[in-house]
Formats: structure tokens, C-alpha cells, sequence
């Protein structure tokens, strides 16, 4: 009687021999074709990232974005207390912007030098959303329902989604 342990490797799985297979080879062609893509995507790279480099910055300064922020404060774009202390916008740097159905439309700084949109409607608290000052800034307040109701914009054009937009001044929208 013959068992499993009895045997060696050879006898168990059969005699192999001088087998070998022969390596893979792939064509000298395939491989200049991969180094070409490779150099050519590295060109690509070192391309865009001088672009990149050389490219404008986003960034401008918050009174090319609100030009209202640039003018003289007077005493209508002043908070008063109450409505200035829940809030994280510099005092001096208020505007009134206009008003409307949702309230007073202010625009300031806050300490890090962002642009503000502050809304203040009589027996709420005030809200503010800020951003920072950039080409793209769009800042809104939204009514009770989540809907935006009052935007601020960096561009002085009309909002792309249409929805009733109305201008009530300079880079402020809002709708019914």
C-alpha cells in the first residue's frame, strides 16, 4: 500500500523535466511607443503647470468686488448694537446696499478681510454670509423655506438661474 507521504513530489505530480517556458517578449515597438507616450505626458505636465504658475489669481480686493465697500461710511450704513453684536463683520465697514421685503441689505468685512452680506429685518436676528473676496463670490440669504432669496454677487449681472431675480442695487439681487 502506497500513502501520500511515500511518494515524492516527482511521483506525485509527475516528472516535469527540463520544462521550461520560453520569456515573453514583447516588440521593441510597443516599447518606443510607450516610451513616447510617457515623454509626451510629462511634456503635457511641465506645460500646464507654467501655465497654472503664470495664470491671475482669483483673488481682488473687496472694493473692486462690492464697490460700495470703497465709499465713505454715513450714518445710514451703521449697525446699531443689538444688530452688530451677533455678528462677526468690523463695525467701520458696513454699507447699506438697499432694502427690501427681506430687509436691510448691508455689505462689510468681517475680521479676516472676507466680504459680508448681512440682512437685518426688524424682530430677527441679523443673518450674515460671508466669502472671500474673489471673482466668483456669490453670497445669498435664504427665506424661511431654504429658498435664496437675496444674493450678492461679484459680477454686476443678472443671476443665470432667471427665477424672478430683481436688482435692488449694485452686485444685489432679490425676488418675491
Amino acid at each position: 500500500m502506497t500513502t501520500f507521504e511515500d511518494l515524492d513530489i516527482g511521483e506525485a505530480f509527475g516528472d516535469f523535466g527540463d520544462a521550461g517556458t520560453e520569456p515573453f517578449r514583447r516588440s521593441r515597438a510597443w516599447g518606443l511607443v510607450a516610451s513616447l507616450i510617457a515623454l509626451v505626458l510629462v511634456a503635457l505636465g511641465l506645460v500646464w503647470l507654467n501655465a497654472a504658475r503664470d495664470a491671475p489669481t482669483a483673488a481682488a480686493s473687496p472694493e473692486s468686488i462690492v464697490p460700495a465697500l470703497g465709499a465713505a461710511q454715513t450714518a445710514a450704513d451703521t449697525l446699531t448694537g443689538a444688530d452688530l453684536d451677533s455678528l462677526t463683520v468690523l463695525s467701520s465697514s458696513t454699507r447699506l446696499l438697499g432694502t427690501s421685503e427681506w430687509g436691510s441689505h448691508y455689505a462689510a468685512l468681517n475680521e479676516s478681510g472676507a466680504v459680508c452680506l448681512v440682512t437685518v429685518l426688524d424682530g430677527q436676528l441679523p443673518a450674515q454670509a460671508c466669502g472671500g473676496p474673489n471673482a466668483h463670490l456669490s453670497l445669498t440669504t435664504t427665506d424661511l423655506d431654504g429658498r435664496d432669496v437675496v444674493l450678492l454677487t461679484a459680477q454686476d449681472a443678472a443671476p443665470t438661474s432667471g427665477d424672478g431675480w430683481h436688482r435692488l442695487a449694485d452686485h444685489l439681487w432679490t425676488r418675491p
